[in-house]
């Protein structure tokens, strides 16, 4: 038997069932054959007459019924089995005359189809990637729509099932909505389809799917006819090709083994030419924005170009200003109790009992501005005492205050006890609106830093505002995510320009809720091997910090390279810390600084690592060196590592 004719065969019958697709036959018998069905039968019978059948479809000989978008896609199934991508402007022209299309979406919607059927056919495994950059190259056909192209909302599409992040088994798709907006849903019926057929696991809902294109039941199906011979793939079994056969009283196997008959009869030299090599034409990711551009580490996450990128950083970068980092955090005061019995202080106790502190990612804060950057806080500011102390501290460090003002609540507070365990006392502020971040994310520079505190996760109306303002987060920006504190923060977040930080034994306490075995555990007990650990689990750049103040970068590679290793170790001068509280979040927000400035990442990881180890020796969880300190530190670092 042909090797191919399951492929083929999977794709001719999922074709038949599209009866369940048509309203007009939606209560007919399942024995009954669509008019669509019917059509695309003729399509197929037309091209089994040979090279002749092909030339009279092309040159309008033969005449395409008046074609909905079902007729028209069903169509494109039998020119993709029966023509190959060797000649894509002979597939093409096909496409476009078989399939009655009309408009430059309509066509590239059937060519996209018939584009992916012709690859499936090869007995490899394909990536819907390597239709959309076939088609693309096709010389356009019909007249343009308004708004963006389906090719266009495929790249957005692919790119967002590449770059997201499932957490807890779970892929939010209101990014995705928000990508799309700008599309008529006519336009978006293929570039889901290509989304729902990746979705395997059901980490997305297929019903907010349909409703963007408004046709929920033509993008099942289609996505029902991709996923048979998707990577990995299900064919129908030979029982199942009988019944198709059966309930359609059509011989659909003899017609697919014409329509095969018609390929080339060396399927894999055919294919080397086909695709310039033997390996498939699309080339895992691309290079991520941490890397100089003309490096060849790939890194990338979303297969296609983003349609914005953030300032390069290095020499590339030129003469483009600093950006700004804007925190996207929710600042308490900290209090710690020698006790569970002693009191909390009340009202204006706050501001002059011993050991109030503002929450940590105000040092983080702190050093960024010593790096002289502008640092924007989104932190909402209620009314009260502790409201107050947080709003003099922003103002007496020149950070800009652009967080909502709620009325009615105080900012919240975490007080500990000592030494103690699950004894701890919180308080999160109330009545923040839902979109109060969402203009501020939307109007994020290209050299512009976001610093996400993953302790947003907390507070639920906290988590709201963030998870909406993140819908609108630029393609241009990079992210630091910042989960020290047990969090894993919004689930929102992209895997590409997103860094995330954290300390060596942070992954026990980040991942044991979600493991809920002993693998975290392990994972913490070596710093290469922790890095390692949290990049499989989100696919992002991570950074591991350690008790002695060295760095662990572990880069998402997707393809094999000799230029960087997976796992870089970076050095930290020597010290006798003192007080280690807070020095990690110096180390982040010099880090974030440094990215806003445009210095290389690896720059950038030793000027943290140089912060962290300098403010540890200082007094105060607050403490951050000078700038020149810092800048000197990783000189020294610099020339010791060229001297050996």
């Amino acid at each position: 038997m042909d090797p191919r004719l399951p492929h083929a065969f999977a794709a001719m019958a999922t074709l038949v069932r599209a009866d369940m697709a048509n309203p007009a036959t939606s209560n007919a018998p399942t024995t009954t054959v669509s008019e669509a069905t019917r059509q695309a039968m003729a399509v197929a019978t037309q091209l089994t007459r040979g090279p002749g059948g092909a030339h009279a479809i092309r040159s309008g000989e033969w005449q395409a019924p008046t074609a909905s978008a079902l007729d028209r896609l069903l169509c494109a199934v039998p020119v993709g089995i029966a023509m190959s991508t060797l000649a894509p402007e002979v597939l093409a022209d096909t496409v476009w005359a078989a399939c009655g299309c009309a408009t430059r979406n309509q066509f590239q919607a059937a060519a996209l189809l018939a584009t992916a059927v012709s690859l499936s056919i090869e007995s490899r495994d394909i990536h819907l990637v390597e239709a959309v950059q076939i088609v693309s190259a096709m010389t356009p056909r019909g007249e343009p729509e308004e708004g963006p192209d389906v090719l266009t909302a495929t790249r957005r599409t692919l790119n967002f099932q590449a770059n997201s992040v499932e957490v807890s088994g779970f892929s939010p798709i209101s990014p995705l909505i928000h990508k799309l907006s700008g599309h008529t849903p006519s336009s978006l019926l293929i570039p889901l389809a290509f989304l729902a057929s990746g979705n395997r696991h059901g980490s997305m809902s297929t019903s907010k799917l349909g409703k963007l294109c408004g046709e929920p039941r033509l993008l099942h199906i289609i996505s029902e006819l991709l996923f048979n011979f998707s990577s990995p793939g299900r064919h129908f079994s030979h029982r199942l090709m009988e019944r198709v056969e059966q309930d359609s009283q059509l011989d659909l196997l003899g017609l697919t083994e014409q329509l095969l008959e018609l390929r080339p009869a060396a399927p894999e030299r055919w294919l080397r030419q086909a695709v310039e090599h033997s390996e498939s034409r699309y080339s895992n990711g691309g290079r991520s924005s941490f890397e100089a551009p003309g490096a060849t580490v790939l890194t990338r996450a979303a297969p296609f170009e983003p349609e914005s990128a953030p300032t390069p950083l290095g020499p590339a970068r030129g003469n483009a200003p600093a950006g700004r980092i804007v925190f996207m955090n929710e600042l308490t005061l900290r209090y710690d109790r020698q006790s569970a019995d002693d009191a909390l202080p009340s009202g204006d106790e706050w501001a002059s009992c011993e050991g109030v502190q503002i929450d940590l990612s105000f040092t983080a804060m702190r050093a960024a501005r010593a790096m002289g950057i502008e640092v924007v806080s989104l932190s909402p500011i209620g009314e009260g005492p502790r409201a107050s102390i947080i709003a003099e501290a922003l103002a007496r460090e020149g950070i800009i205050d652009a967080g909502p003002r709620v009325r009615g609540c105080d900012n919240g507070y975490e007080s500990k006890v000592i030494g103690g365990y699950y004894r701890t006392k919180t308080s999160f502020i109330e009545n923040v609106p839902k979109h109060a971040w969402d203009e501020a994310t939307r109007t994020l520079d290209p050299s512009d830093v976001l610093f996400v505190d993953g302790t947003v996760k907390r507070s639920r109306e906290v988590l709201s505002a963030a998870e909406n303002a993140l819908n609108h987060l630029p393609e241009h920006v990079r992210v630091v995510l910042d989960v020290s504190r047990y969090e894993i923060g919004p689930a929102r977040l992209p895997k590409d320009n997103v860094i995330m930080v954290l300390p060596q034994q942070g992954v026990q306490g980040l991942f044991e809720p979600i493991m809920r075995d002993r693998s975290a555990f392990d994972a913490g007990q070596d710093p290469e091997r922790a890095a390692s650990f949290v990049i499989n689990m989100f696919g992002r750049y991570t950074l591991i910090n350690t008790a002695t103040e060295e760095s662990y970068l572990a880069r998402p590679l997707r393809a094999k390279t000799s230029e960087v290793s997976y796992i870089t170790r970076f050095p930290a001068p020597t010290v006798e810390p003192t007080d280690p509280l807070g020095s990690q979040h110096a180390r982040y927000g010099v880090l974030a600084a440094a990215l806003a400035q445009g210095q290389t990442l690896e720059r950038c990881i030793l000027l943290a690592n140089c912060a962290g180890a300098l403010a540890s020796t200082m007094p105060g969880p607050a403490s951050c060196p000078t700038r020149e300190e810092i800048e000197a530190a990783a000189d020294a670092l610099e020339e010791r590592a060229d001297e050996e």
